[in-house]
């Protein structure tokens, strides 16, 4: 394992980027809530933590203050730690204040926290959209602009958490109401900009606001040529350092493959907008475009990193043969290897395919490398989580995914991920706080309605878990995988009919395209037919289906988690037995 990860102190490691921790390399047994205090209090050692900011990080939506909750998890805190080492008294109580961590830690430079501490050396720092100020020119300039400045900062910056950019972008056109912005994301600092762009000419004009007294702390015009968008970019980036008083490293100098034509960045910037859409049509396209990126400049690096990115994500929406997808995403990602190491895109989108492959401990080294370069990418925290999760490592899983929507407070796609592995985890009535909050943000977005489903399954509220489905399949109505979700409620609902009708088209559409095999299995398994949902998921095993990985967390197949057919499923995917088995 990736020491870079791991806070020392006394006889203890802990790795602040699973939950784990460790005496001696045995691991301890420590719950949730005294974990987050034992990582608060280390990101401060010998100062205090007031009760105050404990409460404020430990329970966010617990309204007052619980002091037996509080007392009880320092106890169990400092039980645990006493076990081990009967000499370690390594918290110290301040009055009725708080708490302060005596002992010395060695605290690695750049290590991947799961929250940012109030108060602490590690600031936020948000990026309001760069404002486009042609008149009725197109925004995906503009807006492709401001998020690869936030990925480009997320990469120089490791000692600060830098929001991810559909957060950010969810406040287009804003930018006069700095304190809301500042305040939803927590930001500490707000860098905002505009771009004025007529080809070849190009302007773009930066500052940098400090949220708690509105100051300006630097601002800066540029006015260029097309070709020299890196070298501004590059410039904004540095200068951000001298902004915030020098408390910042200088930023390296950019690489060659990291740059690109105007036009060919251009067409770049649009395939990303795509991207975050997340459902299967815009990955169509934004997989044309990142083509033609590449076609036009194969030494482009980034394109190649997020191409394999899209590939890993793709294949989870029935877009692809796994096969295919898999393949794909790999060559990508490696010939952005070959052009570069230093792009974290590119590693997580390696985590990503491998654990979709099974690849257990490739996938954490990828994540783990990913996180090193930059650890304020939000979707590596989120692929570290669906790893943890489906090993049934539940409260690393749940501390990863908090950590990204940390970072992407408000993206879709993180919340739903972060309302999945509490869904797996049995924590039924906070995944689905989480995805009603997600659906309230984007009404829209199938994959929060397609999650909604299984939660409702789970808790046996089966007419919600058949509207939630069918607001999914509204919503991408072209998707095999809504349809199957849709079947699999209806069969578990009673619906019989209606299920083996969607079953039978869904199975004809097998014959010209790609349709999940898991999800097949999953329509077997809710209309009783257990003998044919078992052969599906032994279909699911050679296809490499990437749902397949989950089987043993999945409520959904609780049903076979004593059976022997199934576990020697789950063997073939190198899983081990359900938990509950």
């Amino acid at each position: 394992m990736n020491g870079d990860f791991r806070a020392r102190f006394a006889v203890f490691e802990v790795d602040l980027a699973t939950g784990e921790l460790f005496n001696n390399g045995t691991r301890l047994p420590v719950q949730e809530k005294p974990f987050q205090i034992l990582a608060l209090l280390l990101q401060r050692p010998g100062q205090l933590v007031t009760r105050q900011e404990i409460f404020a990080k430990v329970w966010p939506d617990v309204f007052g203050r619980n002091d037996l909750s509080l007392n009880t998890a320092i106890r169990r805190l400092r039980a645990v730690l006493e076990k081990a080492d009967p000499r370690a008294k390594l918290i110290e109580t301040v009055g009725r204040r708080g708490y302060r961590f005596v002992a010395e830690v060695n605290l690695p430079a750049g290590l991947v926290v799961a929250d940012d501490a109030p108060g602490s050396s590690r600031p936020r720092l948000a990026v309001i959209p760069f404002a486009n100020v042609n008149d009725g020119a197109r925004d995906y300039f503009s807006d492709g602009l401001t998020e690869q400045m936030i990925v480009q900062l997320g990469h120089l910056y490791k000692n600060v958490s830098i929001i991810s950019p559909v957060s950010s972008l969810h406040f287009k056109g804003t930018a006069k109401d700095l304190p809301r912005f500042a305040r939803e994301l927590r930001a500490d600092y707000v860098l905002s900009g505009t771009v004025w762009r007529i080809p070849p000419r190009l302007r773009i004009t930066a500052k940098l606001i400090r949220t708690v007294d509105q100051r300006c702390l630097w601002s800066e015009s540029y006015a260029r040529q097309d070709a020299d968008i890196f070298q501004v970019q590059d410039e904004i980036t540095r200068n951000i350092s001298r902004g915030l008083l020098g408390s910042l490293p200088m930023p390296i100098v950019s690489q060659a493959c990291l740059t690109t034509t105007p036009a060919v960045y251009e067409t770049y910037l649009r395939a990303r907008l795509f991207f975050y859409k997340f459902e299967n049509s815009a990955f169509e396209k934004s997989l044309q475009l990142f083509e033609q990126v590449i076609s036009e400049d194969p030494n482009f690096a980034p394109a190649h990193a997020d191409l394999a990115h899209v590939f890993a994500a793709a294949v989870t929406y029935g877009g692809l043969p796994p096969q295919e997808a898999y393949e794909r995403a790999e060559r990508h990602a490696g010939e952005a290897l070959a052009l570069c190491d230093e792009v974290a895109e590119t590693h997580s989108a390696l985590g990503w395919t491998r654990l979709w492959t099974a690849d257990w401990a490739a996938a954490e080294n990828s994540f783990r490398r990913a996180l090193e370069i930059n650890p304020s990418l939000a979707t590596a925290h989120s692929g570290y989580s669906e790893l943890m999760s489906a090993l049934g490592r539940h409260q690393q899983a749940i501390f990863a995914a908090k950590r990204a929507r940390e970072l992407d407070p408000l993206s879709p796609i993180v919340n739903t991920m972060l309302g999945l592995v509490l869904y797996f985890a049995g924590r039924l009535t906070e995944a689905l706080e989480c995805q009603q909050n997600c659906i309230e943000m984007e009404p829209g977005f199938c994959t929060a309605h397609c999650c909604l489903s299984f939660i409702y399954g789970a808790r046996g509220e089966l007419e919600q878990a058949v509207c939630a489905a069918r607001a999914a399949v509204q919503y991408a109505p072209g998707s095999s995988l809504m349809l199957c979700i849709l079947a699999r409620s209806l069969a578990v609902a009673g619906d019989s009919e209606e299920a083996t009708r969607i079953l039978g088209k869904l199975l004809q559409l097998r014959k010209t395209q790609y349709v999940m095999a898991t999800w097949i299995a999953s329509i077997y398994a809710g209309l009783g037919q257990q003998e044919r949902s078992l052969t599906w998921l032994e279909t699911a095993v050679r296809e490499r289906c990437p749902w397949r990985v989950f089987l043993a967390v999945d409520p959904k197949f609780k049903v076979f988690w004593n059976n022997a057919r199934f576990l020697a499923v789950l063997q073939d995917i190198g899983l081990p037995p359900p938990a509950e088995a």
